[in-house]
């Protein structure tokens, strides 16, 4: 049984239009196998999703200028990055962002892409920075920095801030 990656994606485009197209995609996706782990692959058009949509997993803004949509799904092992392009290719999106974590395999990061410069950017965290803060069993807790954290994920936000301060935005 495969370990699961979770992953917070969050797509951008130009109009409401194609942004509906795409989110209609996931939430038909989503409201098929909610809460189920899927034994075959599930495709949007064509493209292999294997995920698990989580039930709180797909909302929508929109602003003057843009509009977005983020969807959170589980993959298998590490993230989809080739399939997500594949996805905002097709649906003519101005890119996306990525955050991945599967603290199992020490797999941690942040994903970019730009549709019009074709330009992807990963930013993983590597066994090193893992190893940077420590479980104490006794307590239930993380201490990274001589400060205790209760979950593993806000050190991994903070690990991320410091090696990569200038992060990407397409």
């Amino acid at each position: 049984m495969p370990n699961w990656c979770i992953n917070f994606v969050s797509f951008r485009f130009e109009n409401q239009e194609k942004a509906t197209s795409l989110y209609d995609k996931f939430y038909a996706l989503q409201s098929s196998d909610k809460g189920e782990v899927p034994e075959n692959c599930q495709c949007v058009d064509g493209y292999l999703f294997d995920v698990v949509v989580a039930d709180q997993g797909i909302f929508q803004v929109a602003n003057e200028t843009s509009f977005e949509f983020g969807i959170v799904f589980s993959s298998r092992w590490a993230p989809i990055n080739e399939t997500l392009i594949n996805i905002a290719k097709t649906y003519d999106a101005i890119g996306f962002e990525c955050e991945y974590s599967e603290t199992g395999n020490m797999v941690y990061g942040k994903f970019f892409y730009d549709t019009a410069t074709d330009n992807t950017l990963d930013q993983p965290l590597s066994d090193d920075d893992f190893d940077k803060y420590v479980w104490n069993e006794e307590t239930e807790n993380y201490t990274y920095n001589g400060v205790i954290y209760e979950s593993d994920e806000e050190i991994l936000e903070l690990i991320h801030a410091e090696k990569y301060p200038n992060f990407f935005k397409s």
